[in-house]
C-alpha cells in the first residue's frame, strides 16, 4: 500500500464505520476527485486479511473509468 496516503476525514470515518458494522457489500458515493478510489482501496486493505477478502468489485459508467480506476488501484497498491 502507498506510504504516503493520508486519509480525509471521511474517509477516516468511513473506514471506522464500515469496520463497525461490517457488511458485504458498500456504496461509496462522492463527487469527482473526493477521493473514492483511495477510500475504497484503503478501506479493502485495512481490512482485508481480518476478513479474508481476496478482491474488491468496482462498478464503474464507462470503461475509461474502468481502466483509470484500475491504474490507480495498481500504483495505490505498490
Amino acid at each position: 500500500m502507498n506510504k504516503q496516503f493520508i486519509l480525509r476525514d471521511w474517509q477516516e470515518r468511513l473506514v471506522r464505520q464500515y469496520q463497525a458494522n461490517v457488511k458485504k457489500n458498500i456504496l461509496l458515493e462522492a463527487c469527482t476527485s473526493a477521493g473514492k478510489t483511495g477510500g475504497a482501496l484503503y478501506t479493502f486493505t485495512s481490512l482485508q486479511s481480518n476478513l479474508d477478502w481476496r478482491f474488491i468489485v468496482a462498478v464503474t459508467p464507462s470503461e475509461h473509468l474502468r481502466k483509470q480506476y484500475a491504474q490507480d488501484a495498481h500504483n495505490f497498491l505498490a
